[in-house]
């Protein structure tokens, strides 16, 4: 898929939610004057990993965390939220 000029590759994320969430990260790399050559979305668990390829820099990695059926950022969630994040555990643990 490309979004804004830029590649973006993906798998097991719906083509929306990922043509929205490259879209807006494109957005914050170009708004840091960097300029993206592809960006690879990479679920793990509850979240999403993005990562930037930019043109003459190695990459830039975000991760995005789907808590009560939203993805989002750890930076945007709320106290409550970010609590939630830090105590979850894995169903194997004990």
């Amino acid at each position: 898929m490309i979004v804004d000029g830029v590649k973006v590759n993906f798998s097991e994320v719906y083509s929306d939610e990922a043509e929205d969430l490259a879209r807006q990260f494109i957005r914050e790399i170009r708004a840091s004057g960097k300029e993206p050559d592809r960006v690879l979305l990479n679920p793990d668990g509850d979240e999403i990993e993005l990562k930037a390829i930019l043109k003459a820099d190695p990459g830039t990695i975000r991760r995005t965390r789907r808590v009560t059926g939203y993805l989002t950022d750890l930076q945007n969630m709320n106290d409550a939220k970010q609590a939630e994040v830090r105590e979850r555990r894995a169903h194997d643990e004990k």
